[in-house]
């Protein structure tokens, strides 16, 4: 509850892949990318590509994220599969250590984001990659979350957006 109200997460989708492919070649993910690099993968379920992802672009390099992967399971063959999945599907992805910079991007928007709140006096807590917020107001939320986005990823003209989860 914010102020006696109920609350909303409002949730930005496979952001740091999002980020990647808008910041470094003004692409757009589409609407499903954890689950269309899935696919080509071989059918492999939305929560392993997306620690995938995560693990890939928070290492320095292949070999300490496959040392990281093989901690949560995923094989190197599987890795193999998955890389090979994403390279399919974006191939200009940054795969490996992009995800400081994506933090620091999403981190930003956030921020960015707060303060819109604190000017049209509505409340957003920060939830890592999400905010939380009354729920009356998950659409206006969600329209700042995106326009924030859009106007601080697409700095150099690229047509990229976020996607957003409400929950």
């Amino acid at each position: 509850m914010i102020d006696g109200q109920p609350i909303a997460e409002v949730d930005y989708n496979a952001n740091h892949l999002r980020i990647n492919l808008a910041v470094l070649n003004g692409e757009d993910a589409g609407d499903t990318p954890y689950e269309d690099i899935g696919e080509i993968a071989g059918n492999i379920s939305r929560s392993q590509i997306k620690s995938f992802i995560t693990i890939a672009m928070g290492s320095d390099s292949q070999e300490k994220a496959i040392k990281a992967c093989r901690l949560e399971g995923i094989t190197t063959d599987l890795f193999e599969r998955i890389e090979s999945a994403c390279m399919t599907r974006y191939p200009a992805l940054k795969l490996f250590a992009f995800g400081i910079a994506a933090q620091n991007l999403e981190g930003l928007v956030l921020r960015e984001a707060l303060k819109v709140g604190v000017k049209e006096d509505k409340v957003m807590l920060p939830i890592h990659d999400a905010v939380a917020v009354q729920t009356i107001n998950t659409d206006w939320a969600a329209d700042v979350l995106e326009q924030v986005w859009i106007e601080h990823v697409n700095r150099a003209g690229g047509k990229a957006k976020p996607r957003l989860k409400i929950s």
